[in-house]
Parts: C-alpha cells; sequence; structure tokens
C-alpha cells in the first residue's frame, strides 16, 4: 500500500460521510484564498513523515522492507462565522460549541477511515493506536474566519517493494 492508496482511503471516507464537504491533499497554507472551497473540510498534509520496517535477514526477504509507517497531520477545518461569534452567548461558549460539534465529526471520521483500513480495504494497513495528540485552534493564522482542529496520527501499511533488477559490471 502506497501513499496514494492511503489518501485514497481518506477521500473516499470523506465524500462518503455526510458532514464533511470537501477534501484536499496539500500545504496548510494553500487554503487560504480558495472562496469556493466548502466547509467542514478535511485537509491532509501533503509532506508525511514516513519510516520502513525491513526484514534484515538473507532469507527469503531479500532485505526489502516489510511495513511503512507515515506519519500523516489530518486537520478539520469550518467555517466561524459571524452568526456563530455574535450569538447570544458569551464567545467562549459559543467557541465551546463550535469545538464539541468538530470533535464529535473528527472523532467520527478518523474512525470510520479505520474501519474502512481494516473492513473493507482488507489491506492489513491500521491506525497505530498511540494516542494522536491534536490540538483546537481558535482561529487558523493564515485566515482568522477558519477554525480547525488537527491530529497527527501514524498509517502502518504492508510494503508492496519487491526486489528490482540489477545489472553489475563484469570485475
Amino acid at each position: 500500500m502506497e501513499i496514494k492508496d492511503i489518501y485514497a482511503v481518506f477521500e473516499t471516507v470523506a465524500k462518503a460521510y455526510d458532514k464533511i464537504e470537501g477534501i484536499s491533499y496539500t500545504k496548510l497554507w494553500d487554503l487560504n484564498g480558495q472562496p469556493a472551497l466548502k466547509y467542514p473540510h478535511i485537509l491532509i498534509e501533503c509532506q508525511p513523515d514516513y519510516t520502513t520496517i525491513n526484514a534484515r535477514s538473507g532469507g527469503s526477504s531479500n532485505y526489502l522492507p516489510i511495513k511503512k509507517k507515515y506519519e500523516i497531520k489530518v486537520f478539520l477545518f469550518d467555517q466561524w462565522t459571524l452568526t456563530e461569534r455574535n450569538s447570544t452567548k458569551p464567545e467562549y461558549l459559543a467557541l465551546q460549541e463550535k469545538q464539541s460539534e468538530m470533535q464529535l465529526i473528527f472523532e467520527r471520521y478518523l474512525s470510520e477511515v479505520q474501519r474502512y483500513f481494516l473492513d473493507v480495504q482488507s489491506a492489513n494497513a491500521f491506525i497505530e493506536n498511540n494516542q494522536p495528540k491534536g490540538f483546537f485552534g481558535f482561529f487558523n493564522k493564515h485566515n482568522d474566519k477558519l477554525v480547525e482542529i488537527f491530529e497527527k496520527i501514524t498509517v502502518v501499511a504492508p510494503s508492496q517493494c519487491t526486489k528490482g533488477n540489477f545489472t553489475y559490471p563484469a570485475p
């Protein structure tokens, strides 16, 4: 399973979820200046960190990687509208409501991504249970009309790397 396959799972689930209006695989700051985007919007940062887990033996493995770990930053953005900001409640209570609503959407989305990896794809890929840490953004530093929630998750996937063909010159 390669990164394109992992992104395809995130995209399939986002498009199927009635609470998500869009998904992007891009850099965080690319959300700015795109008034056509619909929210809530999932953003998968396009620069994941990854490591390979190699089989370091001369047996049948040929020293090839057997698994890959991708550390992927997943964001949920939503608009923080004037109506929400100017409600009759104090702003901090309105913000807490918005954050609670977003957290529920995000948790349901990530749970379905996990289920899809295991049940639908049968790819032996999974979100590592490493208690991902995230944060709530009261406003996005690039756009004060957006609020965000973020988690950095680790997806572990089998490697499909096979031995290549190498031709060495004669000694």
